[in-house]
């Protein structure tokens, strides 16, 4: 029995304790915070109480989740209440986990609605009455030893923001401010170190040391050193940033950053100073870097073949949010970046060295479900070409968007000069095109729409008011002999780097005229190779449209546009490379071409030149190869054949080598035909001749 009453007792005791002392403990804590807390354990201590694993929940909608744990509280007895109520609080071991999704958190509740501060008085821990939003109001002095933080923040629109605080000691005490003890008012100090913060794996803030500071009246100031920002695949920017801010219910948060970065090479440093202000009526962000250094960014943009070991910047921005404006932003960005280099096989063979650029962008950033950028009356500069800049672009996905670019005037004149147009071009391209000498001035203006959703729906418009006048063509129109002599010279580029003879006149065997050709021949290549080419000037902005939707689906540059003049142009003056600056500078020499040449002289030279086979240039030696007869001779669907062996005539004179035809080739070259008899370049006779005829090839 004895041992009976034992056993009782020893179970009876802690139960007892529980409800005498741990259970109301909890719900004054409880009360005091306004969330739910639990206590782990709770043992007396000399004029106080050590409680062991406390946990405190989150507000709705987050109340099954712990908002911070700590190890071990000591609660000191003796407060302004007497001798039960507590006096000061120390916190070991502080693990805080901050959520907010939308406009709710785990802190304060729903926070952007009608509901704020306190818990809903169901927890783990057991009711809390009437829960608060004050933080321990009637607790004179706390202190945490070791703490450490760490959550999220994801709004309604825009990126997540996550941060992370390896440790930080919050020293605060509660001051009166008049004879009841519980109209009282927190002062309080902190030390954070090694914070981060993070946006959507987009940014990184690397903070080694912060101090917080509030005053009683709930006004907090922040200080910093040594802050480092991050781009993803980027080196550090910064290193000896400075961060000053404060914050109070009346005028809001002011929050400055300024730093320096030594330019490479260079004595002096360029100067950042970062601003924000943001109260109840709205927000203020501005942005002044002076001759910043940009080689940290060097790495991340390598991967675009973007050089920036030398490249400086000079950014001047702001962007204000009002309230009252709703979910939209308007914002200025000046931007002058010099000495960007671009090395990438797909813009050059060569490096593009010491570039520059200049931007104005004034605008609104639509901050609704698909957040857009607006662009409004923008101005950009690069290579000698100012345009104005307008339209918009949505930044989520799928991507969205109209842009306009158009020569830009000033005081109603153009403002591309054609003069220094070609001195501003990159070497390579001066190069290319030497002895040119343009005039007169250059306007023309380009729209495009577009959806990442459909690219089907592209639109793509172009307007040349004015054209730079010519004094002087380029030197390789000259050297081939387009001056007026019946012979063109040409050679063409054999493996090994050997040359090849190839006039393009009567002392060529292999050259055949215009006139010596069946009609359906040339009809043949026009309607395969460029429908329009009769009446365009050299540039077919259908076919551009839809090579652009094409390899936009694809993610390449896998199809190009190229007019006959354009292929032309390759075939005389360029590599076949596919670059940028060989497709800048074909673009002007067809543009030349055009002017200098009638339309079927042009045609001529593109039949005796274009390549269609391993070893075969124009269509005569290629008459003999594939069918053994002069071009005379040729079939409609023989030189069917032939205009359809012309996108890649290596490839598919392979597939030919054996003088065998597959269904499926036949029935392409019976839709060319059928093309050609729409166009009103093949007739009904020859169409249904052809389709009854049969196709023999040689071995090649």
């Amino acid at each position: 029995m004895v041992l009976g009453a034992a056993v009782a007792s020893g179970v009876a005791a802690p139960l007892a304790w529980r409800a005498a002392v741990v259970g109301p403990v909890e719900r004054r804590l409880g009360t005091m915070l306004g969330r739910p807390v639990t206590l782990g354990s709770l043992r007396p201590t000399w004029r106080g109480l050590v409680a062991s694993d406390v946990r405190i929940f989150g507000a709705p909608p987050f109340r099954d989740g712990v908002l911070a744990r700590a190890a071990r509280v000591h609660i000191r007895l003796g407060g302004a209440d007497g001798f039960w109520s507590p006096s000061s609080v120390v916190v070991d071991r502080l693990d805080v986990d901050y959520v907010r999704a939308g406009g709710s958190d785990n802190l304060r509740g729903v926070v952007d609605g009608k509901e704020s501060g306190g818990g809903d008085g169901h927890a783990p821990g057991g009711p809390v009455p009437g829960g608060r939003s004050s933080v321990l109001p009637w607790m004179p002095h706390i202190h945490v030893r070791d703490g450490r933080a760490r959550g999220f923040i994801q709004p309604a629109v825009g990126p997540r923001v996550a941060f992370r605080v390896g440790s930080f000691t919050v020293d605060a005490v509660a001051r009166g401010t008049g004879t009841d003890a519980r109209t009282t008012r927190l002062a309080a100090t902190g030390n954070v170190r090694a914070a981060v913060l993070e946006v959507a794996g987009r940014l990184t803030a690397e903070i080694p040391a912060l101090a917080v500071e509030r005053s009683p009246d709930g006004a907090v100031a922040l200080r910093a050193n040594d802050a480092i920002l991050r781009l993803p695949g980027a080196a550090p920017i910064g290193g000896a940033m400075r961060v000053e801010g404060n914050y109070s219910q009346q005028s809001g948060l002011n929050l400055v950053a300024r730093g320096s970065t030594a330019r490479p090479g260079a004595p002096d440093a360029g100067t950042v100073a970062l601003e924000l202000d943001a109260n109840s009526e709205g927000a203020r962000l501005t942005l002044d870097a002076v001759d910043l250094a940009l080689a940290p960014l060097g790495p991340l943009a390598r991967r675009a073949g973007v050089g920036l070991a030398e490249a400086v910047a000079t950014v001047r921005g702001r962007a204000e949010l009002a309230v009252a404006t709703g979910a939209a932003a308007r914002y200025e960005m000046d931007l002058d970046v010099r000495g960007i280099d671009l090395a990438s096989s797909a813009i050059d063979r060569r490096p593009w060295t010491g570039i520059a650029v200049k931007a104005r962008l004034p605008g609104v950033l639509s901050l609704a479900a698909a957040p857009t950028i607006h662009v409004q009356d923008g101005t950009l500069e690069a290579f000698g070409i100012g345009a104005s800049v307008s339209g918009s672009l949505s930044v989520g996905a799928p991507a969205r968007g109209r842009l306009t670019l158009a020569t830009r005037t000033v005081d109603g004149a153009v403002d591309i000069d054609c003069r220094l147009l070609l001195a501003r071009q990159p070497p390579p391209v001066r190069d290319m095109l030497g002895g040119m000498v343009l005039g007169g001035k250059l306007a023309a203006s380009l729209a495009m729409s577009f959806d990442a959703a459909d690219w089907d729906t592209l639109t793509l418009s172009v307007d040349i008011a004015r054209v730079c006048t010519v004094s002087a063509d380029a030197n390789v129109l000259a050297r081939v002999g387009l001056g007026g002599r019946r012979t063109v010279d040409y050679a063409i580029r054999q493996a090994g780097g050997a040359a090849r003879p190839f006039p393009l006149g009567p002392s060529n065997p292999a050259f055949t005229r215009l006139a010596d050709m069946p009609p359906h021949l040339p009809a043949a290549f026009v309607t395969a190779e460029d429908a329009h080419f009769f009446s365009h000037g050299g540039f077919d902005l259908e076919m551009i449209r839809r090579a652009l939707i094409f390899d936009l689906r694809v993610g390449a540059f896998a199809k190009g546009a190229s007019t006959i003049t354009q292929q032309l142009a390759k075939n005389l003056f360029l590599d076949h490379d596919r670059t940028v600056a060989r497709k800048l500078t074909e673009a002007v020499l067809a543009w030349r071409l055009e002017a200098l040449l009638p339309k079927n002289r042009i045609l001529e030279l593109y039949l005796n030149a274009i390549e269609l086979g391993p070893g075969l240039y124009g269509v005569k030696e290629a008459a003999r190869a594939y069918f053994g007869k002069d071009v005379a001779q040729l079939t409609p669907l023989e030189s069917a054949h032939l205009a359809s062996v012309a996108p890649n005539p290596r490839g598919l004179a392979r597939r030919f080598r054996e003088g065998r035809i597959d269904e499926g080739w036949l029935h392409r070259l019976y839709d060319l035909l059928a093309m050609m008899k729409r166009s009103g370049r093949l007739s009904a006779t020859e169409l249904a001749a052809a389709t009854q005829g049969s196709l023999v090839l040689r071995k090649i």
